[in-house]
């Protein structure tokens, strides 16, 4: 079996592919795939991307917008 290059891996996808099913077996698993995140934590997230009404309660807010009304 041939020297892996594990950082590659985790990133590049053609190389990741080049590699053979027994490679790819051996492979940890990539760090962002073990992470979970509940709908409550994301909820509890500021900004959590939740449209708010502006002052003259017609116009949604987006906090992912910066605070400008929604295209």
């Amino acid at each position: 079996m041939k020297k892996i290059d594990l950082a590659r891996a985790m990133r590049d996808e053609d190389y990741y592919l080049s590699l053979t099913e027994a490679e790819r077996s051996a492979l940890p698993v990539h760090p962002s795939a073990a992470l979970e995140v509940s709908d409550d934590m994301l909820r509890a997230t500021v900004g959590g991307g939740t449209s708010i009404e502006n002052s003259c309660g017609v116009t949604p807010i987006c906090t992912f917008c910066g605070g400008r009304p929604c295209a």
